[in-house]
């Protein structure tokens, strides 16, 4: 019943996670980290 996920896209799928991360972090870093807009968030 399941298919065999292939290697590129196993690779994809965390290379886009490392990405999400990554931009989250970056947006963090760049507009600052108070605790007022964390509670907004």
């Amino acid at each position: 019943m399941t298919e065999k996920i292939s290697k590129s896209k196993t690779l994809l799928a965390r290379l886009v996670l490392v990405l999400m991360v990554a931009f989250v972090v970056l947006g963090v870093a760049m507009l600052g980290h108070s605790v007022p807009v964390f509670e907004r968030i």
